[in-house]
């Protein structure tokens, strides 16, 4: 169910709590009368210059097309800040960083503001499909109410709206991989203090995260992160009623990434970051949360003095918690399928088998569980058949432009279970595959140390897919064609938009409600071509739907403004008419 979706599901359910958020979202974006107040400000952090550049990118793109809320303040901070790049400031630093673009130390101001801050600074390093846009902006299995395929982004921002019908002020921190669809009514963020928000989930997957560890009043007397199942119940982290504590499916309250400060705590905050003259590496869930529970106060002393005696609050609340963290976590995510691609005819996907952001002459033939990932052309020269992806691999191709000015592209090849943190290659040692390969490690991580080789920093894929330098994971990142990617989005958008309009004019649909949405010139020219080339091919065997063609045609070229062209095909179809007519009277002097 997406939110463009006319049904009305159970208010309750994930499905329900999405229509409602974007409901409330549209509103905010109409300026409705009835519409809730929302955010005063929304910050972004990202990892690198070149990261906030891509976000700023983004933003600008839905800002021009009215899918933002007008008057709120939209910003984007790297890490680096003035630092050097590269240098890691962690969650808690980003947020500190953060504040400093909004130089809010009032209380007063606070007390009357609502301000998101968005963690997006990873890297991407488990989710390379991503690594390109940050998990943030990745696209999901879901639609927007406008028909775009939805973010991360886009689904906090509408499910945020229903949060803010909870707390008056204060900063919101949230975590940029994850959508946390829960009923918001069980928010209680106005309480002073520190509030966190927690879903019910198994103990297995809160072993993957952070587990807080509450009374029955919702204070949080501790705070685990990524703990064994014995930790757990040690700390008394399994849920209270659950007959089944000792069992592997008890349950625990997993931490969403979701914090929320109040005003005197927001303005603290804001005030320390232009005190300190270098914002240390901080972890907004080790260094402050610990420093919240007592149990382990921050090194920072200006913090943990800030802290200290706060009220630490977390809302148990019932959802889904959706976290994009690994590539086997995003191909379940989809279940196979094409996504905003346009793939050649012969083309075939095996089961479970996923086709994303693909746009290529060739036909692609992706074996089960495979994943191909922005192939374009270039491929297709290697060789005279089908690109074949084999089962459970991911071939991710991205254009890059290297320091010496040269522009291509490189392949990027791996398994599907693959961690590009560890040194495993199609689920094999590295350094296993790499003697198979007569490829030589310190060639391959030139300058690193054995402890830092990974798969995500081996230089191992070539340039063009047949030239040196080798690339990584890393640099191939780094060096990705921001240009070439927009182009290439802008290609798909008129490939997919040609493609429903020449579907809807051969089913005789009325085509000129979607002439006024179209992506451009160049779309509307190659469409009214199409047809008119189709109309031509039928004008012998069936000249009433040659006519119909023609005149669909006509409609394109006009929208372009190439009065020539479509008066050219107006005549066309007046003639194929005429054809018609003098057919059907066995061709005795119809006109």
């Amino acid at each position: 169910m997406t939110a463009a979706t006319d049904s009305i599901c159970d208010a309750g359910s994930p499905a329900g709590i999405r229509q409602r958020s974007y409901h409330a979202f549209l509103q905010r974006l109409a300026e409705s009368a009835t519409a809730r107040d929302w955010w005063s400000a929304v910050i972004l952090t990202a990892a690198s210059k070149a990261q906030a550049e891509l976000y700023r990118e983004q933003i600008r793109y839905r800002s021009e097309r009215g899918y933002l809320p007008r008057n709120v303040s939209w910003h984007i901070v790297p890490d680096s800040g003035s630092a050097p790049e590269g240098r890691h400031i962690g969650s808690g630093g980003a947020t500190l960083r953060a504040l400093q673009v909004l130089d809010k130390s009032d209380p007063a101001w606070w007390s009357r503001h609502r301000v998101l801050v968005i963690h997006a600074g990873g890297e991407s390093k488990r989710l390379p499909e991503y690594s390109l846009t940050g998990k943030l902006f990745g696209i999901l299995p879901e639609r927007t109410p406008w028909g775009a395929h939805s973010t991360v982004f886009d689904e906090t921002l509408a499910l945020s709206t229903l949060w803010l019908e909870h707390f008056s002020g204060g900063l919101t921190v949230s975590s940029g991989d994850v959508v946390l669809t829960f009923n918001a009514a069980d928010l209680d963020w106005d309480r002073p203090g520190v509030a966190g928000a927690a879903i019910r989930q198994p103990m297995e997957a809160g072993t993957r995260h952070g587990i807080y560890v509450l009374d029955e009043r919702g204070r949080v007397y501790s705070f685990l992160q990524k703990p064994t199942p014995g930790q757990v119940r040690a700390a008394g982290g399994v849920l209270p009623g659950d007959v089944s504590s000792n069992a592997d499916n008890a349950e625990v309250a997993l931490d969403t990434g979701l914090l929320h400060f109040d005003a005197p705590l927001s303005a603290g905050l804001s005030h320390l970051d232009s005190t300190l003259a270098e914002i240390p590496f901080l972890d907004l869930y080790q260094h402050f949360t610990l420093s919240l529970t007592g149990e382990l106060p921050c090194a920072l002393p200006e913090l943990a003095a800030l802290l200290h005696g706060a009220a630490f609050h977390c809302s148990l609340v019932e959802g889904t918690f959706t976290h994009v963290g690994t590539t086997s976590h995003f191909r379940r995510l989809f279940q196979g399928g094409v996504v905003d691609s346009i793939l050649a005819p012969g083309s075939q996907l095996g089961p479970g088998a996923l086709a994303i952001e693909c746009h290529c002459p060739s036909p692609v033939r992706v074996g089960a569980g495979g994943i191909a990932h922005g192939l374009t052309d270039g491929l297709d020269k290697a060789s005279a058949g089908p690109i074949s992806v084999a089962e459970d691999t991911v071939m991710h191709q991205v254009p890059v432009h290297l320091p010496d000015g040269r522009r291509g592209f490189v392949v990027r090849t791996y398994g599907v279970e693959d961690d590009p943190k560890t040194p495993v290659w199609f689920g094999r040692p590295i350094l296993e595959v790499l003697k198979t390969l007569n490829l030589d490690p310190d060639e391959v991580w030139p300058g690193i140390p054995e402890p830092a080789r990974c798969l995500w920093n081996a230089q191992l894929f070539l340039f063009n897919n047949d030239a040196p330098p080798r690339l990584s994971l890393a640099t191939s990142t780094g060096y990705a064609d921001r240009e070439a990617l927009a182009s290439a989005r802008d290609r798909r958008r008129d490939a997919n938009w040609r493609a429903s309009a020449v579907a809807l004019a051969r089913s005789e649909t009325d085509v000129r409600p979607l002439l006024i949405h179209a992506p451009g010139i160049n779309a509307l020219v190659e469409t009214g071509r199409t047809l008119g080339t189709e109309a031509v091919e039928l004008e012998a065997g069936a000249p009433s739907v040659a006519a119909s063609r023609h005149f669909q045609s006509s409609l394109f070229y006009g929208q372009a403004g190439l009065a020539e062209e479509s008066v050219r095909e107006r005549d066309a179809a007046f003639s194929a008419v005429q054809k018609a007519v003098a057919a059907r009277l066995g061709g005795a002097g119809a006109f």
